[in-house]
């Protein structure tokens, strides 16, 4: 995957050659261990990565399996006290103000794995700070994600987003559902998966952009003008938690940029070279992998995150995959290719 990603890196600076890499980090000249011993956020560890609260166990350069080789391990808080764990780096705050003129829009990217399953009620953030300490924008993964009106009904690895936003006459921090439509507001994943997520921040307009599989959303934020800052990983917690959960985070990388790159090469393109027809369907999926992608297996996820059926697949032009048992409702299809990258689609089960 860092591979990978160079290479997505380069292909995506030859089309947007203005973009800036403000700060990025793969963890790979990092020793397996904390990341830090010094939990006031006086004193850097490794990477000049500081780290707040908690314990310094709860910030680990861990070894994954190929092709990820070292990432960073966040763990939350077991129990219910609601301490939040941050951890940063300067890039920003260094990097910005020189930044070339017209790139106002600042992106961040980051590859996440959703951890084990858990009934944990930790949530993985990463959020853009202001120099004020506003939070700007942001993306983050909820263990057991539940709404007010539904307390004891959990959505797992539900990913939403934050964003400073005006919602009648209160201005602040809010979160958003980035389900693929109203009936169906939760973004759900499997448990140990990878996906890459990321979200950007356009200090003229106030924009906030999110972005992932089968995730392209935006919304006029309030945050018009506020000068970037810090980015910085956090676990947070509510009251009721009882148990920890951990999560992963590798191949980040902070941009400046004057117009929209945020997960554009990739995504569009295998989006673009694999479809899924007819949908909505009765009984079958059609496959059509027009470029002869490697495609190796799939996995049928619901609306609360489960793996409800799965199989493997090959690179012919075209599948087909029997839902004639599954219920009525929608689906994510990922299809999985050999290079260990994703492709997510929507489908509705009549």
């Amino acid at each position: 995957m860092k591979k990978i990603l160079l290479i997505f890196t380069l292909t995506l600076s030859l089309q947007c050659i203005n973009a800036q890499v403000l700060e990025s980090e793969n963890f790979s000249a990092l020793t397996v261990g904390n990341v830090g011993s010094d939990i006031t956020g006086t004193n850097a560890g490794q990477g000049g990565w500081y780290i707040f609260n908690g314990v310094a166990t709860d910030y680990q350069i861990v070894s994954r399996p190929a092709p990820y080789g070292n990432a960073l391990q966040l763990t939350g808080e077991p129990t219910a006290a609601t301490t939040t764990r941050y951890m940063w780096n300067t890039g920003i705050t260094t990097n910005w103000g020189t930044r070339t003129s017209g790139n106002n829009i600042l992106e961040v990217e980051f590859d996440l794995n959703t951890g084990a399953l858990s009934a944990s009620r930790n949530t993985f953030q990463c959020r853009l700070y202001s120099d004020a300490g506003l939070t700007l924008a942001g993306i983050f993964l909820d263990k057991n994600y539940a709404t007010s009106a539904a307390p004891t009904v959990f959505f797992p690895n539900s990913l939403r987003g934050l964003a400073r936003y005006t919602s009648g006459t209160s201005t602040g921090t809010f979160s958003f559902g980035l389900g693929p439509d109203t009936n169906t507001p939760n973004l759900v994943f499997p448990n140990d998966t990878w996906i890459r997520v990321g979200f950007s921040f356009n200090q003229t307009t106030g924009e906030v952009k999110w972005k992932g599989p089968s995730l392209n959303a935006f919304i006029m934020g309030a945050g018009t003008g506020l000068i970037p800052d810090e980015v910085d990983f956090l676990v947070t917690n509510i009251a009721s938690n009882t148990v920890a959960a951990t999560a992963f985070i590798d191949n980040y990388v902070a941009r400046a940029s004057s117009t929209d790159t945020l997960l554009d090469v990739e995504d569009r393109t295998r989006t673009v070279l694999v479809s899924t027809y007819p949908n909505p369907t009765i009984d079958v999926i059609n496959v059509y992998n027009s470029n002869n992608l490697d495609l190796t297996d799939y996995k049928l996820i619901d609306i609360k995150g489960s793996v409800i059926k799965s199989g493997t697949l090959n690179n012919s032009l075209d599948q087909k995959i029997n839902v004639s048992e599954l219920a009525q409702g929608v689906y994510m299809l990922n299809l999985n290719t050999s290079d260990s990258n994703t492709v997510t689609k929507k489908i509705i089960k009549n």
